[in-house]
C-alpha cells in the first residue's frame, strides 16, 4: 500500500513548493479561534499523529475478528506513554504531564531522524 497523504492525516490540508496548509477542524481537540497560541496547535497536532499513526495501522491485530492487516509502508507509530500528577507545594496546584510516544521505522541507513528518509 502507498504511504498516507497529507490529507489522509489531516483533511482539507494543502502543499505546495513552499507551504503547508493544514485546517484548525483538522486538528484533534482544537478549538478553533483566532488566536490560538503555538502550544494548543502543537498539541492538536501530535493528538491528531496519535489517533491516526496507531499501533494497529502499522503491526495490524491478529486477534480481531476479523484479522486487521498492517500497513508496513506506515513508518510511524504514535501513541500516549504514561501520565503523572505532580504537586507545586508552593501554590498547591497539580500539573499533569503526559508523554507521548513516537516511533519512526525506516529501512536502517544510518542518519538518525531524517524527514525525507520516511
Amino acid at each position: 500500500m502507498p504511504q498516507p497523504t497529507l490529507s489522509a492525516l489531516f483533511p482539507g490540508a494543502t502543499q505546495d513548493i513552499t507551504t503547508v496548509t493544514i485546517p484548525k477542524s483538522a486538528l484533534t481537540g482544537l478549538t478553533a479561534i483566532a488566536s490560538n497560541n503555538a502550544d494548543q496547535i502543537f498539541a492538536g497536532l501530535v493528538a491528531r499523529a496519535i489517533a491516526y499513526y496507531t499501533p494497529v495501522r502499522r503491526d495490524g491485530n491478529s486477534t480481531a475478528v476479523p484479522a486487521v492487516v498492517g500497513d508496513k509502508d506506515v513508518s510511524i507509530i504514535a501513541k500516549e506513554g504514561t501520565r503523572n500528577i505532580s504537586r507545586d507545594f508552593d501554590t498547591s496546584v497539580d500539573y499533569e504531564e503526559q508523554t507521548i510516544d513516537l516511533s519512526f521505522y525506516k529501512i536502517s541507513i544510518g542518519g538518525g531522524l531524517v524527514p525525507n528518509d520516511y
